[in-house]
């Protein structure tokens, strides 16, 4: 369980999410007649990598969207809807119990259904109701869901829809990745908790992320005011000009100066040698 304060230190992290920097090499492939001085220089942010940041975690929603649709376009879904007897006085504790129940439940339905795949979205209402919302590649019989689920939990409600596509699918999760906000209540307790919004089942595929060509030219994690100094170097020292270097990830203002920049260093070259 985390503290209060690691998640104030994760919050002040996000708050200079893209305004740290990284000074690369991209690797080319093996070529006897490239030179150190043909590599390509790029200068790329230094993300945080959290769902509470508002840039990164539109970030991370868009790679996930486009990963699911490709795993999960050949099934059909369901949509289930399961529910606690909720104290809401506690929501923190409801939150653990919540997992236990479906990690015993996910068991007992497996053993009824070997090659079932799920997508399993946890939820804190506004009233502070935790409940579950789960998406499953296959038919189920509500009386069997409800019996499994109260014997677990304790409660009797449960909502089982027809059938829906994959597109609305992960359309339907893709909703609740997107509501991740670092000034929700909630996300502090799903923070100090260590509770995954939502997971999946070990069959539900995803493609692996395509590994990064770039190698660190430079270990130092560099300000704005040090990247300008960085590319001087290279400009100067290594006669690198504007298509050696690559600045397509920083935000756009940072791009069209530091493309001015280099520019200018290479107007001046011209101008007095």
């Amino acid at each position: 369980m985390r503290t209060l304060k690691e998640f104030n230190k994760h919050k002040n992290r996000i708050c200079f999410c893209d305004q740290r920097f990284l000074l690369c090499k991209k690797e080319h492939s093996a070529d006897l007649f490239h030179t150190e001085k043909d590599y390509k220089i790029a200068v790329l942010p230094l993300h945080c990598k959290s769902y509470l940041c508002p840039s990164c975690g539109k970030r991370k929603a868009n790679e996930f969207f486009v990963r699911a649709k490709k795993a999960l376009k050949n099934d059909t879904w369901y949509m289930l809807t399961l529910t606690t007897i909720n104290n809401y006085e506690n929501t923190s504790e409801m939150l653990q119990k919540i997992t236990q129940y479906w990690n015993t439940f996910a068991v007992q339905f497996k053993r009824l259904h070997k090659h079932v795949k799920y997508i399993r979205v946890l939820e804190v209402g506004k009233a502070g109701m935790v409940h579950l919302h789960v998406l499953i590649n296959m038919r189920v019989c509500p009386a069997l869901i409800a019996i499994l689920w109260k014997r677990v939990s304790g409660a009797k409600i449960i909502n089982v829809s027809k059938e829906i596509s994959h597109e609305r699918a992960i359309n339907y999760v893709l909703k609740y990745v997107r509501k991740i906000n670092s000034n929700d209540e909630t996300a502090k307790l799903y923070y100090t908790l260590q509770k995954r919004r939502f997971s999946f089942s070990y069959n539900c595929k995803f493609e692996k992320k395509e590994k990064s060509n770039y190698v660190l030219l430079k270990q130092e994690v560099l300000n704005s005011f040090e990247v300008f100094a960085q590319v001087r170097i290279q400009c100067e020292v290594n006669r690198k000009e504007l298509m050696h270097f690559s600045f397509e990830s920083l935000p756009p203002p940072l791009c069209r100066a530091l493309c001015q920049f280099v520019s200018d260093i290479h107007f001046n070259f011209n101008q007095f040698s």
